[in-house]
């Protein structure tokens, strides 16, 4: 017997042309819940190409932001961001291994998004990581962290073929 009834709230409407979404839920004492979901956007985004200017550089720069990557170029007027890299949005940083050819950014998302785990993600926070403080480290799902004797920092991952295999972070 099932004690349990579901209720389907509603689809979320997200916001578009954010960087990150931060979701609020309550449930009120009559179970009556209550949703927010606001787009949070990175100004430090924005402001980069007039910073990289002020430096005098010419080189492309890639910028991070959470689980973002942003390319910047020296244009005629100054650093821009990237069109074909997703412009002002970046792309995402996620890597599938679920078929035999590698997916990157979006088209990892959708397999991250289907529950996979083949996909690897959080790759700015593990190299950034002290390898001593890896265990502080919690994917969301999928790969593993773990370390053997030659190297302090594996990703644990299913590949294309549903086997679990180890790389390194560098």
């Amino acid at each position: 017997m099932n004690d349990i009834d579901v209720v389907d709230a509603e689809i979320l409407a997200l916001p578009k042309d954010v960087h990150a979404l931060k979701f609020s839920l309550s449930i009120d004492v009559s179970n009556f819940m209550e949703y927010n979901v606001s787009g949070i956007i990175c100004k430090k985004v924005s402001r980069l190409p007039k910073q990289l200017d002020a430096k005098n550089l010419t080189i492309p720069v890639i910028g991070f932001f959470s689980e973002l990557s942003f390319m910047y170029v020296k244009g005629e007027n100054g650093y821009k961001l990237l069109n074909s890299w997703n412009g002002d949005q970046g792309k995402d940083l996620y890597i599938s291994f679920n078929e035999k050819k590698i997916k990157f950014f979006e088209d990892a998302v959708k397999v991250f998004i289907c529950g996979s785990s083949s996909v690897v993600h959080d790759l700015i926070k593990i190299m950034s990581t002290s390898p001593s403080k890896s265990s502080t480290i919690r994917p969301t799902h999928g790969y593993i962290i773990s370390s053997d004797s030659d190297h302090p920092i594996l990703l644990d991952f299913r590949n294309f073929l549903g086997e679990r295999k180890a790389s390194t972070q560098g």
